[in-house]
Protein backbone atom coordinates (compact mmCIF):
# COMPACT_ATOMS: atom_id res chain seq x y z
CA UNK A 1 0.00 0.00 0.00
CA UNK A 2 1.31 3.28 -1.45
CA UNK A 3 2.43 5.89 1.78
CA UNK A 4 0.54 8.93 1.35
CA UNK A 5 1.42 12.16 2.53
CA UNK A 6 -1.84 11.71 5.14
CA UNK A 7 -0.35 8.99 6.26
CA UNK A 8 2.69 10.74 7.18
CA UNK A 9 0.43 13.29 9.59
CA UNK A 10 -1.28 10.43 11.00
CA UNK A 11 2.28 9.49 11.75
CA UNK A 12 3.29 12.23 13.51
CA UNK A 13 0.11 12.32 15.36
CA UNK A 14 0.72 9.03 17.17
CA UNK A 15 2.33 10.77 19.69
CA UNK A 16 0.00 11.51 22.04
CA UNK A 17 1.90 14.87 23.18
CA UNK A 18 1.74 16.45 19.89
CA UNK A 19 -0.73 19.28 19.50
CA UNK A 20 -0.17 20.63 16.03
CA UNK A 21 1.77 20.30 13.26
CA UNK A 22 2.13 23.20 10.79
CA UNK A 23 3.66 22.64 7.54
CA UNK A 24 5.40 26.08 6.47
CA UNK A 25 5.93 25.29 2.75
CA UNK A 26 7.91 22.13 1.71
CA UNK A 27 10.85 22.70 3.51
CA UNK A 28 9.72 23.38 7.17
CA UNK A 29 7.57 21.10 9.46
CA UNK A 30 6.86 22.51 12.85
CA UNK A 31 6.11 19.94 15.74
CA UNK A 32 4.36 22.02 18.59
CA UNK A 33 3.60 20.08 22.26
CA UNK A 34 2.37 21.45 25.65
CA UNK A 35 5.55 22.24 26.08
CA UNK A 36 7.61 23.03 23.57
CA UNK A 37 8.33 23.87 19.53
CA UNK A 38 10.99 21.30 17.34
CA UNK A 39 11.37 20.83 13.53
CA UNK A 40 9.94 17.22 12.15
CA UNK A 41 10.80 15.58 8.56
CA UNK A 42 9.57 16.85 5.73
CA UNK A 43 6.79 16.02 4.34
CA UNK A 44 6.68 16.54 0.59
CA UNK A 45 9.56 17.49 -1.69
CA UNK A 46 8.64 20.48 -3.49
CA UNK A 47 6.60 23.62 -3.46
CA UNK A 48 4.48 21.98 -6.53
CA UNK A 49 4.33 18.80 -4.87
CA UNK A 50 2.54 20.11 -2.05
CA UNK A 51 0.50 22.59 -3.49
CA UNK A 52 -1.03 20.09 -6.08
CA UNK A 53 -1.64 17.52 -3.19
CA UNK A 54 -3.28 19.77 -0.84
CA UNK A 55 -5.32 21.38 -3.82
CA UNK A 56 -6.50 17.47 -4.99
CA UNK A 57 -7.14 16.88 -1.11
CA UNK A 58 -9.91 20.13 -1.49
CA UNK A 59 -11.30 19.56 -4.42
CA UNK A 60 -12.02 15.95 -3.03
CA UNK A 61 -14.06 17.39 -0.04
CA UNK A 62 -15.87 20.02 -2.69
CA UNK A 63 -14.08 23.07 -1.77
CA UNK A 64 -11.93 25.47 -3.85
CA UNK A 65 -7.90 26.52 -3.20
CA UNK A 66 -6.79 28.37 -5.92
CA UNK A 67 -5.38 31.88 -5.89
CA UNK A 68 -9.13 33.20 -5.71
CA UNK A 69 -10.23 31.49 -2.75
CA UNK A 70 -6.56 30.62 -1.29
CA UNK A 71 -7.82 29.42 2.52
CA UNK A 72 -9.97 26.04 3.06
CA UNK A 73 -10.30 24.00 6.23
CA UNK A 74 -12.33 21.03 7.93
CA UNK A 75 -12.24 18.46 10.20
CA UNK A 76 -9.94 15.25 9.04
CA UNK A 77 -10.94 12.25 10.72
CA UNK A 78 -8.44 9.26 9.93
CA UNK A 79 -9.21 6.33 11.94
CA UNK A 80 -9.29 7.04 15.78
CA UNK A 81 -7.63 10.44 15.03
CA UNK A 82 -9.41 13.37 14.14
CA UNK A 83 -7.63 16.86 13.14
CA UNK A 84 -8.74 20.27 12.32
CA UNK A 85 -7.08 21.04 8.76
CA UNK A 86 -5.57 24.58 7.28
CA UNK A 87 -4.58 25.42 4.08
CA UNK A 88 -3.25 28.86 2.64
CA UNK A 89 -1.68 29.28 -1.13
CA UNK A 90 -0.56 32.34 -2.47
CA UNK A 91 -1.18 35.19 -2.50
CA UNK A 92 -2.35 34.80 0.82
CA UNK A 93 0.70 33.57 1.70
CA UNK A 94 4.28 34.00 0.83
CA UNK A 95 4.54 29.84 0.03
CA UNK A 96 1.73 26.93 1.17
CA UNK A 97 1.13 26.89 4.03
CA UNK A 98 -0.73 23.85 5.72
CA UNK A 99 -1.97 23.35 9.29
CA UNK A 100 -3.21 19.77 11.46
CA UNK A 101 -4.27 20.61 14.62
CA UNK A 102 -5.13 17.66 17.27
CA UNK A 103 -9.11 18.00 17.43
CA UNK A 104 -10.42 16.54 20.94
CA UNK A 105 -14.04 17.13 20.81
CA UNK A 106 -14.84 13.42 20.52
CA UNK A 107 -13.07 12.49 23.64
CA UNK A 108 -15.12 15.30 25.48
CA UNK A 109 -14.84 13.09 28.71
CA UNK A 110 -11.48 13.01 29.11
CA UNK A 111 -11.19 17.03 29.27
CA UNK A 112 -10.63 18.50 32.41
CA UNK A 113 -12.15 21.33 34.05
CA UNK A 114 -11.51 21.77 38.19
CA UNK A 115 -14.50 21.82 39.97
CA UNK A 116 -13.78 25.47 41.16
CA UNK A 117 -15.95 28.56 41.87
CA UNK A 118 -15.70 29.87 38.43
CA UNK A 119 -16.46 26.78 36.51
CA UNK A 120 -19.34 26.47 39.02
CA UNK A 121 -20.20 30.07 38.01
CA UNK A 122 -20.11 29.43 34.13
CA UNK A 123 -22.32 26.24 34.58
CA UNK A 124 -25.16 28.49 36.12
CA UNK A 125 -25.22 31.13 33.88
CA UNK A 126 -25.58 28.62 30.51
CA UNK A 127 -27.97 26.46 32.76
CA UNK A 128 -29.87 29.81 33.42
CA UNK A 129 -29.83 30.37 29.50
CA UNK A 130 -28.23 33.89 30.24
CA UNK A 131 -25.98 35.19 26.86
CA UNK A 132 -22.44 33.81 26.96
CA UNK A 133 -19.38 34.93 25.01
CA UNK A 134 -16.08 32.24 25.45
CA UNK A 135 -13.45 34.37 24.88
CA UNK A 136 -10.09 33.23 24.06
CA UNK A 137 -7.06 33.27 21.62
CA UNK A 138 -6.64 30.23 19.23
CA UNK A 139 -6.04 27.13 21.24
CA UNK A 140 -7.06 28.31 24.26
CA UNK A 141 -9.85 25.74 25.07
CA UNK A 142 -13.38 28.01 24.27
CA UNK A 143 -14.64 25.31 21.67
CA UNK A 144 -13.56 22.63 23.76
CA UNK A 145 -15.40 24.30 27.39
CA UNK A 146 -18.62 24.94 24.58
CA UNK A 147 -19.45 21.42 24.24
CA UNK A 148 -18.39 20.22 28.22
CA UNK A 149 -21.25 22.59 29.06
CA UNK A 150 -24.04 21.37 25.95
CA UNK A 151 -22.84 18.02 27.45
CA UNK A 152 -23.56 18.70 30.82
CA UNK A 153 -26.78 20.58 30.98
CA UNK A 154 -28.60 20.41 26.90
CA UNK A 155 -29.02 17.28 26.52
CA UNK A 156 -32.94 16.98 26.62
CA UNK A 157 -33.12 20.64 25.18
CA UNK A 158 -33.42 21.92 21.18
CA UNK A 159 -29.43 23.29 20.74
CA UNK A 160 -29.14 24.94 16.93
CA UNK A 161 -25.72 25.00 16.10
CA UNK A 162 -24.25 27.42 13.40
CA UNK A 163 -21.24 26.88 11.97
CA UNK A 164 -18.34 27.33 9.36
CA UNK A 165 -17.13 24.21 9.52
CA UNK A 166 -18.90 21.08 11.66
CA UNK A 167 -16.83 21.44 15.16
CA UNK A 168 -19.06 20.94 17.64
CA UNK A 169 -19.83 16.90 18.14
CA UNK A 170 -24.04 16.33 18.14
CA UNK A 171 -24.42 14.08 21.40
CA UNK A 172 -28.30 14.81 21.20
CA UNK A 173 -30.97 13.59 18.65
CA UNK A 174 -32.78 16.98 19.81
CA UNK A 175 -29.75 19.10 18.44
CA UNK A 176 -29.73 20.78 15.22
CA UNK A 177 -26.60 21.26 13.06
CA UNK A 178 -26.92 24.26 10.81
CA UNK A 179 -23.55 24.66 8.06
CA UNK A 180 -22.72 27.47 6.10
CA UNK A 181 -21.13 26.67 2.53
CA UNK A 182 -18.17 28.52 0.61
CA UNK A 183 -18.66 28.52 -2.53
CA UNK A 184 -18.36 25.46 -4.91
CA UNK A 185 -16.07 25.02 -7.77
CA UNK A 186 -17.80 27.55 -10.18
CA UNK A 187 -17.88 30.21 -7.69
CA UNK A 188 -21.67 29.65 -6.61
CA UNK A 189 -24.11 28.03 -4.12
CA UNK A 190 -22.36 29.88 -1.18
CA UNK A 191 -24.80 29.65 2.13
CA UNK A 192 -23.97 32.56 4.63
CA UNK A 193 -23.96 32.03 8.19
CA UNK A 194 -26.17 35.08 8.51
CA UNK A 195 -29.35 33.48 6.37
CA UNK A 196 -28.68 30.51 8.50
CA UNK A 197 -29.20 32.89 11.72
CA UNK A 198 -32.22 33.79 10.35
CA UNK A 199 -33.45 30.22 9.82
CA UNK A 200 -32.71 29.53 13.44
CA UNK A 201 -34.36 31.54 14.60
CA UNK A 202 -37.86 30.33 12.87
CA UNK A 203 -37.16 26.79 14.75
CA UNK A 204 -37.69 28.03 18.44
CA UNK A 205 -34.07 26.71 19.90
CA UNK A 206 -34.21 26.49 23.62
CA UNK A 207 -30.13 27.56 22.68
CA UNK A 208 -28.71 29.32 20.16
CA UNK A 209 -25.11 28.73 19.99
CA UNK A 210 -22.31 30.58 16.73
CA UNK A 211 -19.08 28.15 16.55
CA UNK A 212 -17.29 30.90 15.94
CA UNK A 213 -18.18 34.85 16.18
CA UNK A 214 -16.95 36.64 13.13
CA UNK A 215 -18.10 39.79 11.03
CA UNK A 216 -21.32 38.23 8.93
CA UNK A 217 -23.11 36.93 12.42
CA UNK A 218 -21.55 39.14 15.20
CA UNK A 219 -24.99 41.42 14.21
CA UNK A 220 -27.11 38.40 14.05
CA UNK A 221 -26.43 37.46 17.15
CA UNK A 222 -26.44 40.48 19.05
CA UNK A 223 -29.45 40.81 17.70
CA UNK A 224 -30.94 37.49 18.93
CA UNK A 225 -29.62 38.83 22.72
CA UNK A 226 -31.39 41.71 22.73
CA UNK A 227 -34.90 40.30 21.76
CA UNK A 228 -34.60 38.17 24.23
CA UNK A 229 -33.63 34.58 22.78
CA UNK A 230 -32.70 32.34 25.43
CA UNK A 231 -29.14 30.18 25.64
CA UNK A 232 -27.26 32.60 22.91
CA UNK A 233 -23.71 31.82 23.20
CA UNK A 234 -20.89 31.78 21.44
CA UNK A 235 -17.19 31.30 21.06
CA UNK A 236 -14.75 34.17 19.86
CA UNK A 237 -11.30 35.36 19.50
CA UNK A 238 -10.38 37.89 22.01
CA UNK A 239 -8.13 37.66 25.24
CA UNK A 240 -9.22 40.14 27.45
CA UNK A 241 -12.49 42.53 27.84
CA UNK A 242 -10.85 45.62 26.45
CA UNK A 243 -10.34 43.30 23.42
CA UNK A 244 -13.79 42.17 23.99
CA UNK A 245 -15.13 45.74 23.66
CA UNK A 246 -12.99 46.45 20.47
CA UNK A 247 -13.72 43.77 18.97
CA UNK A 248 -17.35 43.92 19.39
CA UNK A 249 -17.73 47.67 18.74
CA UNK A 250 -16.09 46.90 15.19
CA UNK A 251 -17.69 43.43 14.37
CA UNK A 252 -21.23 45.31 14.60
CA UNK A 253 -20.60 48.93 13.81
CA UNK A 254 -22.92 48.41 10.82
CA UNK A 255 -25.76 47.61 13.20
CA UNK A 256 -25.01 50.57 15.33
CA UNK A 257 -23.95 48.41 18.72
CA UNK A 258 -22.17 47.98 21.06
CA UNK A 259 -20.70 45.98 23.96
CA UNK A 260 -20.42 47.87 27.45
CA UNK A 261 -18.71 46.72 31.36
CA UNK A 262 -21.46 46.26 33.36
CA UNK A 263 -21.46 49.61 36.29
CA UNK A 264 -24.28 50.51 38.38
CA UNK A 265 -25.64 53.13 35.72
CA UNK A 266 -25.61 50.80 32.55
CA UNK A 267 -28.84 49.72 30.64
CA UNK A 268 -29.21 46.99 28.36
CA UNK A 269 -29.11 43.59 27.88
CA UNK A 270 -26.88 41.60 29.99
CA UNK A 271 -24.22 38.88 28.67
CA UNK A 272 -20.87 37.43 30.15
CA UNK A 273 -18.05 36.93 29.11
CA UNK A 274 -15.85 34.12 30.08
CA UNK A 275 -11.97 34.58 29.40
CA UNK A 276 -9.80 31.46 29.19
CA UNK A 277 -5.93 31.12 29.53
CA UNK A 278 -4.36 29.80 26.42
CA UNK A 279 -1.22 28.24 28.02
CA UNK A 280 -3.28 26.36 31.01
CA UNK A 281 -7.00 26.34 29.34
CA UNK A 282 -8.55 27.40 32.50
CA UNK A 283 -11.27 30.42 33.40
CA UNK A 284 -9.47 33.13 33.90
CA UNK A 285 -11.97 35.67 34.45
CA UNK A 286 -15.77 35.99 34.33
CA UNK A 287 -17.01 39.15 33.66
CA UNK A 288 -20.81 40.99 32.89
CA UNK A 289 -21.25 42.83 30.10
CA UNK A 290 -24.21 45.39 28.43
CA UNK A 291 -25.37 44.87 25.06
CA UNK A 292 -26.74 48.27 23.89
CA UNK A 293 -28.32 49.26 20.95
Amino acid sequence: MTHTWLDRIADFFSDPSLIEVTLNGPEITHFRTAHNDSLGPVVFTDHTSMMQNLQMYAIGLGLRLDPKFPCSGGILNLNQLSLRWHFIIPPAAKWTIASFRRHYFYHIDNLEFKPNEKWHKVQSIFQKREPLLLCGASGSGKTSLLTKLLKESSIKERVVIIEDIAELPTYSPYWIHLLGKKPDLEGKYALSLRSLFQESLRLAPDRLIVGEMRTQDAGMFFEAVLAGHPGCTATIHSKSSQSLLARISYLCRDKFMTLQKSNSSTEGTLIWGVFLDQKTQAIEEICPFFAVS
